[in-house]
């Protein structure tokens, strides 16, 4: 299982708990910020390509020179190093990680640009990744929702407290990128739909 899909499977350990509307977690039933859990799937995603060393992350803070006007880029920089074959999310932010690029882009790309729920279709990237696999499925005719397979999670407690530990770290070493996650999905909706 993929660091993405082990947030998604257990999401009451890295997401924020939602005040009203959220994602219901399939296996307590209790309701996370589906905003903060989009952060934090891509945030894994991005932490276990970095271990792979499959691309970088660094911050950056540079004015470029145009014809007429300088422009400020500020923001994180990703870089593929190698290329690897992985799916799911870690699969479709490699792809989409070809040489420099500004995280905004990638996550744009990701999403389609402008949405009416950029956080649910991160969401239903693993979703897809998962029912490819055997974790789960997509269930009802008219509004299909994805079920997960409870019992059939893997992983010990062990190794979801190793994946939280991790993405600790990565906030401590890149302060502002999980801040800049949010925001630039939050950029990417169109109306206050997808809002919990």
């Amino acid at each position: 299982m993929l660091a993405s899909e082990m947030v998604f499977a257990r999401p009451l350990l890295f997401a924020k708990k939602a005040k009203l509307v959220g994602y219901k977690d399939p296996c307590s039933g209790q309701k996370v910020s589906k905003e903060d859990l989009a952060s934090k799937v891509i945030m894994a995603a991005l932490q276990w390509l970095m271990e792979e060393g499959a691309l970088t992350i660094r911050y950056v803070d540079r004015k470029e020179k145009g014809l007429l006007l300088s422009k400020r880029i500020k923001g994180h920089e990703i870089s593929r190093e190698k290329d690897i074959q992985v799916d799911g999310l870690e699969g479709d932010l490699h792809r989409l990680s070809k040489g420099e690029v500004m995280l905004k882009d990638v996550i744009s790309s990701l999403v389609g640009g402008k949405s009416d729920f950029p956080h649910s279709k991160v969401l239903a990237r693993v979703e897809r990744s998962l029912e490819r696999k055997g974790f789960g499925r997509y269930e009802g005719r008219i509004f299909k929702s994805f079920k997960l397979d409870c019992d059939k999670l893997e992983g010990s407690d062990y190794k979801f407290a190793e994946l939280h530990s991790s993405l600790e770290e990565m906030s401590k070493r890149f302060p502002e990128l999980e801040k800049e996650i949010g925001k630039v999905l939050r950029s990417l909706v169109e109306s206050d739909d997808d809002w919990d």
